[in-house]
Formats: structure tokens, C-alpha cells, sequence
């Protein structure tokens, strides 16, 4: 599910080409039949890593990374891995019966080790914090609840 048709230049052997990220978010969604609370906490701790994202990747931070943590700048710069991260963290702090990662993994096309490494990452770009008051909760379920208004009424 990770990559769509293959792309076949006029040069070189064919590549597959990415699905596109919203393509790639619609399928995994579809197929792990995620629910509405589960989606919103996920894009909750998605908006809760933003400022860990934008701070690990940005060159201006002065943040030193040591050269073998590096690796990790390709999952946390890739939109795919970092949504499946979120949603599988999401899933399994909200659900009480969840997937295993093998099954995540299944879904999304992708090695288990790579589900692993992308929610390891995930968690500690979030310092493990994962418990969302209701306050909080109610106050993001009305600005998603606003955003998704506004989308159907003026695509």
C-alpha cells in the first residue's frame, strides 16, 4: 500500500511511486477501520509533536544529534510514517482491544520494524505523554469539529 503504480521514466529501470500522503492516510484509515475518538486523539498528538518535529529538524535549533541518531530525521521528516505512528499510539491508549504491530505493519504495507522504530520515535518526540484531559479533549473535538464545517461548506 506504500507505493502506488510504478513510475517508469524513459530512462532506468522502473520505480514505484509513493502514494500520495492524504491517498496513504484515506487507505489506512479505511482498512484498520479506525474510529472517530481514536482518529481524533492521533491528530491530537500529531499537533502535540509539531513543535518536537519542527525543533528536531530545523538547522537553526543548534540541536546536536549525534551522527548514528540521524536515521531518525527520515521517519520524523516523513509525513506517512509519523501519521501511522500517531494512529497506532492512538489506538492503543484508546481502544481496548487493538492491532498488534504486525498487523499495523500489514495495513500500511511496511516492515514491523519499521512500525516499531516509527512509534518509539513517535512517543519520544512526545516525551510519552499521552494522556489527554477532558478539557482539552472537548476543546479539540470542537476546533476539529469547526475545521471539518468549514471544509464541507466551502470545499
Amino acid at each position: 500500500m506504500w507505493y502506488g503504480q510504478s513510475s517508469n521514466g524513459s530512462q532506468g529501470p522502473s520505480t514505484p511511486a509513493v502514494v500520495p500522503l492524504r491517498t496513504f492516510i484515506q487507505e489506512v484509515l479505511k482498512r484498520s477501520r479506525t474510529t472517530y475518538s481514536t482518529l481524533q486523539t492521533a491528530l491530537f498528538y500529531l499537533f502535540r509533536a509539531q513543535p518536537a518535529v519542527a525543533a528536531h529538524l530545523s538547522p537553526a535549533s543548534g540541536w546536536k544529534r549525534r551522527k548514528e541518531d540521524r536515521w531518525e530525521d527520515a521517519y520524523i521528516s516523513c509525513g506517512r510514517r509519523m501519521f501511522l505512528a500517531s494512529l497506532v499510539i492512538a489506538s492503543k491508549f484508546v481502544q481496548d482491544k487493538t492491532y498488534r504491530n504486525s498487523a499495523w505493519a500489514k495495513i500500511a504495507g511496511l516492515p514491523i520494524a519499521e512500525i516499531n522504530a516509527a512509534e518509539r520515535i513517535f512517543l519520544d518526540l512526545i516525551d510519552y505523554r499521552l494522556y489527554i484531559s477532558q478539557a482539552t479533549f472537548e476543546q479539540w473535538h470542537q476546533l476539529l469539529h469547526m475545521h471539518v464545517e468549514q471544509k464541507t461548506q466551502h470545499p
